[in-house]
């Protein structure tokens, strides 16, 4: 019948253009999933509650949604505060200048990994003006203020102040002070200007270049991958054990590390995952350091990764009447089966009594029963009356 064949033909008609939207958005980063869809959907109710003549603008929206990682900026500056000091070690020429474009494939590759991590949305363009400019251009103070010597030069002497330490004027490593002037950046307003859209375009051409097979976030990995193993390699020192972070993963230098690998390396849990192999649900079987893969992996004996369960916090013992707080610790233990109590705690405090509870079953890992005996005798000792009420 007619009606079937125009049916059909609207059918196609539609499909064809959602397809083809689809792909445009996706060319631009606009994307969006069920859950971001909800959110605009929102955004656009209270938009034209105040506004009927102005058109929403999802691309705005978009940018204003995107989460970057905590303390973003910080982690940057780890990042080239530990190529600063891996070339120094080595005895290269560490310019300032020269740190900054050494740092600039792997900075870009670090963007990458929080764009598709995150499902960023939004242009590249959109994304280094509106999300990155800010938090690299506080990094880049930052590293001024704290880390990087003035750059004057008179009379044979160069100044060694940084920023903050500044007050005196221009002061040579020797301690004498040479001239009197402010603080001079090596890197010029507009040198990092020239130098953040370098690491732009750097940005834009690694994200051009990823094939069409896969996602873009595993894409995004492989990618890292080898540029750590280009900055990272066998004969660098920044590779070293020695070079560990407790406040960044230096596997993407984007959030905080939580697993220690044999070789004291320590990673997150987005990159123990993208490295490893499912063994069971929480576990994750890790076979080399991505610092070092060529001599420190583990192919014969995997190092097993335990994860906790989505959504779980860290649990702490602290406070309360201590051999009320212990009788209770002793119940509960056999609940779980007598398992030692101190296993099922990531962090045990307490202050006074609490203290003392505290070092019996976290440093001298006593046993419940054990530290109520102790607390009982050593409470008539240190906890007797005073004969001298008064006083």
């Amino acid at each position: 019948m007619q009606i079937d064949e125009q049916i059909g033909k609207l059918y196609n008609t539609i499909r064809d253009r959602a397809t083809s939207s689809h792909k445009e958005k996706r060319s631009v980063r606009m994307a969006l999933n069920a859950e971001k869809l909800h959110q605009f959907m929102n955004a656009a109710y209270d938009h034209f509650s105040e506004n009927l003549d102005k058109p929403f603008d999802f691309v705005k929206e978009a940018l204003h949604l995107n989460l970057m990682p905590h303390d973003f900026k910080g982690h940057k500056l780890h990042l080239v505060l530990a190529v600063r000091n891996g070339i120094s070690s080595m005895g290269y020429p560490n310019t300032e200048r020269q740190l900054l474009e050494k740092v600039k494939p792997l900075l870009a590759s670090c963007m990458t990994l929080v764009i598709t991590r995150n499902n960023l949305t939004g242009t590249i363009k959109d994304l280094l003006n509106s999300t990155f400019r800010k938090p690299v251009r506080m990094a880049f103070e930052e590293l001024c203020d704290k880390w990087l010597p003035c750059g004057f030069e008179s009379n044979g002497y160069t100044c060694c102040n940084i920023r903050f330490a500044h007050v005196k004027g221009h002061q040579a490593s020797n301690g004498k002070i040479f001239q009197k002037g402010p603080y001079q950046s090596s890197i010029t307003d507009g040198q990092f200007e020239g130098w953040f859209n370098g690491f732009g375009a750097e940005l834009k051409k690694m994200m051009e270049e990823f094939p069409r097979a896969g996602s873009e976030k595993d894409n995004a990995w492989g990618k890292h991958l080898q540029h750590l193993e280009r900055l990272y390699d066998d004969n660098s020192k920044l590779s070293h054990s020695e070079n560990v972070s407790h406040g960044t993963c230096f596997c993407c230098m984007n959030n905080v590390p939580e697993h220690v690998l044999p070789c004291g390396h320590i990673l997150r849990t987005e990159c123990v995952s993208a490295l490893g192999d499912h063994k069971e649900r929480d576990i994750m079987l890790v076979r080399y350091c991505p610092f070092h893969r060529h001599t420190h992996n583990w192919d014969k004996d995997p190092v097993q990764i335990r994860f906790k369960p989505e959504g779980a916090g860290i649990r702490t013992l602290s406070g309360g009447r201590g051999l009320v707080k212990l009788i209770m610790l002793e119940e509960l233990q056999k609940l779980l089966n007598n398992i030692p109590v101190q296993n099922f705690l990531n962090l045990i405090v307490g202050t006074s009594t609490g203290g003392i509870v505290s070092l019996g079953l976290g440093v001298k890992n006593l046993a419940v029963s054990e530290c109520i005996r102790d607390f009982k005798d050593l409470c008539g000792k240190a906890f007797t009356p005073r004969r001298l009420k008064k006083l």
